[in-house]
Order: structure tokens, then sequence, then C-alpha cells
């Protein structure tokens, strides 16, 4: 797997994630995840409590899952105990999502500048 799919990098994703998205639930198991629409998908963050902060509030819980959604369905990447974990079988799909936030985030930040 690259250097891009690292515990920094899904912080950062997180971060951005959390100061410039919006509230959206995909699931019956959470209320108002935070949630960004990226160029080809959708991000949505789960808390670190699981349904003990079932209303995604950030004043409760951090967050330690990034759920990826496009025409694939979706894609879980979990960062825990320093360590960012995925399904082996999509490192590729997953190397590629971080690259495209990634780069968005940096161009989003150029702009903003």
């Amino acid at each position: 797997m690259g250097t891009q799919v690292s515990v920094q990098n899904f912080q950062k994703i997180k971060e951005f994630v959390l100061a410039n998205g919006d509230k959206q639930s995909y699931s019956n198991m959470y209320n108002n995840n935070p949630h960004y629409v990226f160029k080809t998908f959708h991000v949505f963050l789960e808390p670190e409590m699981g349904q003990m902060n079932m209303d995604c509030n950030p004043e409760i819980s951090d967050f330690d899952e990034i759920v990826v959604q496009d025409e694939n369905g979706f894609t879980y990447i979990v960062c825990r105990s320093g360590k960012v974990m995925y399904d082996k079988n999509h490192e590729k799909r997953i190397e590629g999502y971080f690259l495209e936030m990634l780069d968005y985030i940096k161009n989003y930040e150029k702009v903003r500048k």
C-alpha cells in the first residue's frame, strides 16, 4: 500500500470533513453523520463510541471510521490504536480514495488562501 494511507492522512481527511462538511445520515445505526461530497464519492464519519453516540455529536466522542460511498457501495476505513485498517481486497481502491481526497483538500486550501 502506498504512503498516502496513513494515520496522519486519515486525521487530515477527518478534520477536513468535520470543518467543511454537513450532516447526513446514511444508515439506520447513526443520525447526522459528518458528511462531505468529494468529486466522485461521498464520505461519512462514524463515531468511535459506536451507537453510544448515535447522533454523531463531536462533543461526545471522536470519529475513527471513514465510510466512502460510491458506485461500488460502501467501503470502510478504520483508524484505531495508531493503525489504519481496511479490507485488503480493496487496497487499490482505498489508495485511490485517499489520493483523491488529499488532492481535493490541497486544492481547496489553495483556493481559500
